[in-house]
């Protein structure tokens, strides 16, 4: 085989190894998306029906108790910020990998 075409086939090998590991990090950074997403989706869950339960509790101290009412904003605005710190997360930062332009997941 001449040399030239030699070199063209270990070229074209090498872009076959280059591509099956582009493959094996697409389908492991989807998996990853989708393990994210299902815990963000149930943490959202979780979250909003503490805050229903918050809500109804806070209803009947307040027809109970004398709660102030700065006490009882001060709790809300602290659930609203733990739901915020459990919003979707930019995975690409976690994986170092450059953000993509559009999500695949």
């Amino acid at each position: 085989m001449s040399e030239a075409k030699q070199q063209k086939v270990e070229e074209v090998l090498h872009l076959k190894e280059e591509i099956t590991k582009l493959l094996q990090n697409v389908r492991d950074s989807q998996a990853v998306c989708e393990k994210y997403t299902h815990e963000n989706d149930y943490l959202q869950d979780y979250i909003g029906s503490v805050m229903k339960s918050s809500d109804m509790n806070n209803q009947q101290l307040d027809s109970t108790v004398a709660i102030p009412k700065s006490l009882i904003t001060l709790a809300l605005h602290a659930w609203v910020l733990m739901s915020r710190a459990f919003a979707p997360i930019d995975h690409s930062m976690i994986l170092n990998q450059p953000s993509p332009k559009t999500s695949t997941c």
